[in-house]
């Protein structure tokens, strides 16, 4: 076999070298450059992007705290306004119900005098009637 003939290891091995070394330098010289800045470049992106973040989480929390105190602002504002309208309608109900017991009075106590004179009537007529 020719790849174990010791004669031409030297020829073997100086190719290799050759190729190996050639080979090197191809890598060193345009690989490695395109790695470094294709790196470079994801840490720059990485870096703006976490900025980025920073920025949008900052931005959010004061968004969260100025939506908190206007809720606030605004339970408070519309506890206010249930609270007087509760007062509001707690009178008008009560004027109703007045109104409602003053005209239900004022109708049994109609009722309670008519009945009364009928029956001193009805007694009147029925002690004529036996006088008579």
């Amino acid at each position: 076999m020719p790849q174990l003939d010791y004669l031409t290891y030297t020829s073997q091995i100086f190719w290799f070298l050759i190729f190996f070394c050639l080979l090197y330098l191809r890598v060193v010289v345009t690989f490695l450059p395109k790695i470094a800045q294709i790196q470079k470049i994801r840490y720059k992106t990485k870096k703006a992007d976490a900025q980025h973040i920073i920025l949008l989480n900052e931005k959010a929390q004061a968004t969260t705290v100025q939506f908190e105190k206007l809720l606030r602002k605004n339970f408070r504002v519309t506890h206010d306004e249930i609270l007087q309208q509760k007062v509001i309608y707690d009178k008008e109900t009560d004027s109703i119900l007045t109104k409602i017991q003053k005209n239900q009075l004022k109708t049994s106590n109609q009722d309670y005098i008519t009945t009364i004179i009928n029956l001193n009537l009805s007694k009147f007529i029925i002690t004529k009637a036996i006088q008579t």
